[in-house]
């Protein structure tokens, strides 16, 4: 106000922001990888400058990756982990994607690195005299199957076999003998070479009567598609009975579990 005349000033609202970046694309879920695999991480951003790829180990911090004999493509949105070993079992991985902003570092979701020995296991099951148990048989990354063949041994005295099911579609069609008692036998073929992931292969049905080991025979192979042995670890399993409640005081053949009573 000057002079006794007022002054009309009026205000218009607004916004302040700024061109970030924003990832449309980024990792997601353990990467799974057999010794000696090779894998690639992607991550997509607009509104970037540059990207750089980092690592963790299990408890510990996160540091920035430099191309060499283990990666390729650390300051790329690629990038490449070359013929992994056991060392980098749980690792994790992320971008960080640099821009000319604040904040100028944005990180994406991280993935974690399971390397394991390929392996085909057998599961191992507790449950009462009389219960009907499934025992899985389990894979983790094994690459380049061609065929297996794996002679399943139990004791028929204590498992009652009842049948196979719910097999994986990477093992079809599989085979399945069982016409001697106390061995299973379970064959695959395939034409062209295929990688068993982590996951169950089929399940075995029995009734447990009393406890027995459930191991693989020396028979047991898993080939390429020439018949070279692969190097692949077989585990047993087994299944447990549960025992009598003695320390209660009830005589041997009394189970408090399942129905029993």
């Amino acid at each position: 106000q000057s002079g006794g005349s007022s002054l009309q000033v009026s205000y218009q609202s607004g916004t302040v922001g700024y061109n970030g970046a924003t990832l449309t694309q980024q990792p997601t879920g353990n990467i799974n990888l057999a010794p000696g695999q090779s894998t690639s991480l992607v991550v997509a951003a607009t509104g970037q400058s540059a990207f750089r790829w980092q690592s963790r180990s299990t408890g510990g911090t996160w540091v920035n990756l430099t191309d060499g004999a283990q990666y390729s493509g650390t300051g790329t949105s690629e990038l490449t982990i070359l013929s992994v070993a056991l060392a980098l079992n749980g690792t994790e991985y992320r971008a960080g994607v640099l821009q000319p902003t604040c904040p100028d570092t944005i990180f994406s979701q991280s993935r974690t690195l399971v390397v394991q020995n390929p392996s085909i296991a057998l599961g191992t099951t507790t449950a009462c005299p009389g219960d009907t148990i499934e025992i899985q048989v389990n894979s983790t990354v094994v690459p380049n199957v061609g065929s297996f063949e794996l002679d399943i041994d139990y004791n028929p005295q204590n498992l009652r076999f009842l049948g196979t099911f719910g097999f994986s579609s990477l093992i079809a069609p599989i085979n399945i003998v069982a016409n001697t008692p106390g061995r299973i036998r379970a064959s695959f073929t395939s034409v062209i070479p295929i990688g068993l992931v982590p996951e169950t292969l089929f399940h075995i049905r029995f009734i447990g009567r009393n406890s027995s080991s459930i191991s693989f025979a020396a028979s047991s192979e898993v080939a390429d598609t020439a018949g070279a042995a692969l190097n692949v670890l077989l585990v047993n399993g087994a299944f447990t009975a549960t025992t009598p409640h003695a320390e209660l005081g009830l005589p041997d053949t009394t189970y408090l579990c399942g129905n029993n009573s």
